[in-house]
């Protein structure tokens, strides 16, 4: 067949396919080409920190330094470029697959029309397929395949002409965009394990003040390991200081025939000595075979297991040793790092959010590769993070977070100096550690505190709402408030010292975050100051007094507003509330003073308790000797509960009674759950009478002046010839140089007021019965503030109730007391919860006077009542003298003195 194409037609075609090819292939080529250069100058870039300096510059000048870095124009371009082309060489890929096999077998099928020679020899099938391929390729390299091709060669050559100027002002257009492909295309940015060093030292920084808020548990956790170790030591300790008291011949006890005079005569005098040997030091000694030295040893080691179950820590300021301060050591670190955490909340809580989303921001810089990737909003946001958090780094703050965040950590250094101060401000913090972390070794471990044990079950799942509260409740107090929650109506009669008031106002903070918003506390008027101060002190609870003159204006106050209203027994008469008005609880301290239910005080305490959804009366007295006033509260708290133990009271030291109470009554001992008390040392400091004094005395018993023969001594007209005085101004100088502060008693307010013009400047009081609550609450905050050496005068009466005064522990009586419960109550005010030192008791005495013969009397009377009285039925009246008993003291002295007299003057006439 004849042909309408030659063989130069074919071949124009074909070039122009290959052209098209060529074109598209270079297409395809050059983004890798320009993502290779762009990797190139990146690791250059790298190399030398480029990126880096860019990002430092731009985040801490806030300013754009794109430009200004060499090499950073040409690499932004070659992302440009990359950017641009990448499209259009997938889409030559596509072009390219899409039409390959057509474009094949048309090439194939138009060769023989490529020379006359193979046309000539073809055959006419062929042909015809050469002349429609002709066509057909013809067709597809004018049409679209073509454009396409010279459109995306086209915009290789556009993006190949683009200078470095016109590539950045494209780049700003949409950096986002560029970022995203040059994360795909180069790993480096992205992988690159540099950082900034400025702006990783600030986030480091940052981070070492953060941390420890975030891994304080974990911190704390380690503390408390810490003391158990000590506490572990410290209980050792103990054990062997009991082992050495225990003989050795206490082995034979548990293995006979131990050759014991033996081991006493080659140095193992103890039982602590035993045990601390080798089996070899054992089998050395003469006559104790090897298997004998095991079986010893094996006693001992006994022994020391038994004593260690029994063994309660207490820690004491008067015996510092090695154990103890590690102890007290161990526990200030973690006392500081609890409040650290707790101050280093409160600081920075203010902060956190704005301190967070700027060091995030920061950190996503990384290398600084981003960085010129970054929108102008952008780079604005990192440049005021950096400044922000570099601002913050450098102020008062960051050092305030620094010094909370090492003593949260526990690398905040403490000293033993520094810990056993911290023990003595707050002995009754540390106490409390103890107790939670080593119970089994404080005594604390007791689950039903003396109480039913199915009641006991009950309680313990008594829920605490406590947010407001400002002090740490020791265990056996938790205990005590859940009591008083569960039960609702109660007596509480923890003795002197136990914390009462703290649990009264733990109890309330409890029901007041459960919705309660009115309260009312009664209490005596010589306390009526230190309740509301305590209240302030404790908790967030609002306090109004209701006292005095604008007592109605208080009172209203209190009906429109909550809060907690604190008044006297005598205020209680002026409780002038609607009919239908009721309040939330109502505390009633020194219960006992409306045992009588026939005084007034008493009806207008009864009249107010009806208005109250609970009640919580309180007492330290121990009302269960006296089992009619117990009943007579009780009628007021659980009239159920007085009914029952109204028919056996005659049985009141028995379980069953006690147990019949229990629901109502609680009452806890101190030594059963202040186990960490220091010891009470009471010493008689006998005085020998001046001629002057013993004259004075002597007369004072003739003529019957029962008052001034009980102040011998203090009655001299001068206190310089006082043989008391002067012994009490040799302890207190001791007191002085030990650094410890003293408390001086009397029951007589004469007394008092010579010790106080005989101190001078170092004598703080007195406390008498005149002195209002507000003035004697100054008082003890001028002594506690007080240095080592001071001195605080009160009336036994007055002072020696309704008092916390842990920072003194020396305590003088000036004379013996007819009541031992008053001197008691004396000397709590000291030895209580919070006492870090061994209190000193010092009773000044007078030989061959009523002093002498008074603790004689007290003494037999006290060895009578521990030899047969029942101590949980029968109180310290037992012990006291009355005015009668006095008497015949009295009478006794004056013939005493007469016959002296009779004596004398016969002596004198036989001379």
């Amino acid at each position: 067949m004849a042909r309408d194409f030659t063989s130069k037609d074919t071949k124009q075609l074909t070039e122009r396919l290959r052209q098209l090819q060529s074109m598209q292939n270079e297409v395809i080529a050059k983004p890798e080409q320009y993502r290779r250069e762009a990797d190139r100058l990146a690791h250059g870039m790298f190399g030398v920190h480029a990126f880096a300096k860019t990002a430092r510059d731009g985040v801490t000048e806030g300013r754009d330094t794109v430009g200004s870095v060499r090499d950073m124009g040409k690499f932004i371009t070659c992302i440009v470029r990359y950017h641009q082309l990448l499209p259009w060489a997938d889409y030559c890929k596509k072009l390219q697959a899409s039409h390959r096999q057509e474009i094949n077998r048309l090439q194939s099928s138009l060769s023989v029309g490529g020379s006359g020679l193979r046309w000539m020899f073809a055959s006419s099938q062929k042909k015809q397929e050469a002349a429609q391929a002709y066509e057909a390729l013809g067709a597809l390299l004018s049409g679209e395949y073509a454009a396409n091709t010279d459109k995306a060669h086209a915009q290789l050559h556009r993006a190949e002409q683009l200078s470095d100027a016109q590539a950045e002002q494209l780049f700003l257009q949409d950096k986002n965009a560029y970022w995203k492909t040059a994360k795909t295309a180069l790993p480096l940015l992205v992988q690159s394990r540099d950082t900034v060093a400025e702006i990783d030292a600030l986030i480091n920084r940052w981070s070492a003040l953060t941390a420890p808020g975030e891994t304080a548990e974990a911190q704390l956790q380690q503390s408390r390991q810490e003391i158990v170790s000590a506490a572990t030591r410290v209980a050792a300790r103990e054990t062997l200081r009991i082992l050495e008291g225990v003989p050795v011949e206490e082995i034979t006890r548990t293995k006979s025939g131990v050759r014991v005079k033996t081991l006493r005569d080659s140095g193992f005098s103890s039982m602590a000595d035993v045990y601390r040997a080798s089996p070899k030091q054992l089998a050395d000694v003469k006559g104790i075979s090897d298997e004998g030295a095991a079986e010893v040893r094996q006693v001992a080691q006994e022994y020391a297991r038994e004593t260690a179950r029994s063994v309660k820590i207490r820690l004491n300021a008067d015996d510092k040793n090695d154990e103890a301060t590690a102890l007290v050591c161990a526990v200030s670190r973690y006392l500081n790092g609890q409040d650290s955490l707790r101050d280093y909340r409160k600081l920075f809580q203010p902060y956190r959010e704005k301190v967070d989303q700027a060091i995030q921001r920061l950190k996503l810089i990384g290398s600084g590769a981003s960085w010129p990737f970054y929108s102008d909003s952008a780079k604005q946001a990192a440049h005021e993070a950096y400044q922000y958090l570099d601002r913050l780094q450098k102020s008062d703050f960051a050092a305030e977070l620094q010094t909370l965040s090492a003593g949260i950590s526990g690398t905040a250094a403490v000293s033993p100096a520094q810990a056993w101060q911290h023990f003595e401000r707050d002995a009754v913090r540390f106490n409390h550690v103890l107790e939670d972390i080593v119970p089994d070794m404080t005594g604390s471990g007791s689950t039903v505190y003396g109480l039913p044990e199915d009641l006991a079950h009950a309680i313990a799942q008594e829920p605490l709402a406590l947010d407001g509260l400002r002090c740490e409740l020791r265990r056996y107090q938790e205990w005590g408030v859940k009591y008083i929650l569960h039960q609702k109506r109660v007596l509480l009669g923890d003795e002197m010292g136990l914390g009462k008031t703290v649990q009264a106002i733990a109890a309330m903070t409890s029901l007041r975050n459960n919705g309660a918003t009115r309260f009312v506390v009664v209490c005596p008027a010589s306390v009526l100051a230190n309740w509301c101060r305590e209240i302030n002190k404790h908790s967030d609870l609002p306090v109004i007094m209701v006292h005095g003159a604008n007592r109605a204006a208080s009172l209203s106050q209190w009906v429109e507003k909550g809060g907690v209203a604190v008044t006297t027994y005598e205020t209680t008469g002026f409780f002038t509330l609607e009919d239908d008005f009721r309040f939330d609880c109502m505390v009633v301290d020194e219960a006992h003073y409306i045992k009588n239910p026939d005084a007034q005080r008493s009806i207008n305490v009864k009249k107010l308790c009806e208005k109250a959804e609970r009640l919580l009366f309180m007492t330290g007295t121990a009302i269960e000797n006296k089992v009619d006033e117990m009943i007579s509260l009780i009628q007021v708290l659980q009239p159920e509960v007085a009914a029952q133990i109204k028919k056996m009271a005659f049985m009141s030291s028995a379980p069953q009674f006690r147990e019949g109470v229990a629901p109502v009554y609680y009452r806890r001992r101190r030594e059963d759950v202040l186990t960490e008390l220091p010891e009470k040392l009471e010493t008689m400091e006998w005085c020998t009478l001046s001629g002057e004094e013993e004259q004075l005395y002597e007369q004072a018993v003739l003529d019957k002046k029962y008052a001034d023969a009980r102040r011998v001594s203090w009655n001299v007209d001068d206190l310089a010839n006082s043989c008391k005085a002067n012994r009490m101004r040799e302890l207190l100088g001791e007191a002085q140089q030990e650094g410890r502060k003293m408390i001086v008693f009397s029951f007589f307010l004469d007394t008092i007021r010579k010790v106080c013009a005989l101190l001078g400047e170092q004598c703080i009081g007195p406390i008498t019965g005149s002195v209002t609550p507000q003035r004697r609450q100054e008082m003890i905050d001028e002594f506690n503030e007080a240095p080592a050496g001071a001195v605080l005068a009160a009336q036994i009466q007055s002072g020696g109730t309704g008092l916390n005064i842990q920072s003194a522990s020396v305590i003088v009586l000036c004379e013996p007391q007819f009541k031992p419960s008053i001197e008691n109550q004396a000397i709590s005010r000291a030895y209580r919860m919070g006492q870090a030192r061994n209190v000193l008791v010092y009773r000044l005495l007078c030989e061959n006077t009523v002093d002498e013969k008074i603790m004689d009397m007290l003494e037999e009377k006290q060895a009578v009542f521990d030899a047969f009285a029942d101590k949980s039925t029968i109180g310290e009246e037992t012990l006291e003298l009355d005015e009668t008993t006095f008497g015949e003291i009295m009478e006794s002295e004056r013939r005493r003195i007469e016959a002296k007299r009779g004596e004398e003057t016969n002596s004198t006439e036989a001379e």
